[in-house]
């Protein structure tokens, strides 16, 4: 202490915010206006709410595949149609199984009870039952593939199994 006062270095002032304090406050400032504007413009729609019910795409524009209302994606139905059109199953084996999947999806399943039969114009058809193994689960579900007369296969109906 010096003649009752205390040392001040240079450039530091004894009392009251600092020049860096200034500049502290106006740059949190800057982030409280920022934040509170990127919150309210989060809440903000661009489209009124009863145009969900119009245009379901709105809610699933993110879901890169479509999945048809049965639940099973096109590529789906296709691996399933291709793995019954190639089955070879004895006649009255009850216990062939035949198994597909597809690496577009990642789902896979297993056929069984293939009943082949002669379709309305005699060409042949193949009534089946298939799981549906996914991250969801493994669901039963039941369907039926025709030959054309262009000799390639076309599933005809393919529904869930409880149902």
């Amino acid at each position: 202490m010096i003649g009752g006062r205390f040392p001040v270095r240079p450039g530091k002032a004894r009392f009251g915010p600092g020049p860096h304090d200034t500049v502290k406050r106006r740059v949190f400032n800057c982030g409280i206006v920022l934040a509170t504007g990127f919150l309210v413009s989060a809440c903000a729609l661009n489209k009124p709410m009863s145009a969900i019910d119009k245009d379901p795409s709105i809610i699933t524009a993110s879901v890169s595949e479509t999945v048809e209302a049965g639940g099973i994606a096109p590529s789906d139905t296709d691996a399933i149609r291709t793995a019954v059109a190639g089955a070879m199953a004895a006649e009255g084996d009850a216990g062939y199984l035949l198994s597909w999947d597809n690496p577009e999806t990642g789902n896979s399943g297993t056929i069984s009870a293939i009943n082949e039969f002669a379709g309305s114009q005699g060409l042949a058809c193949r009534e089946f039952s298939t799981t549906l193994d996914n991250y969801a689960g493994v669901t039963l579900y039941r369907g039926e593939a025709c030959e054309s007369r262009k000799g390639s296969w076309i599933l005809s109906w393919l529904r869930r199994g409880d149902k």
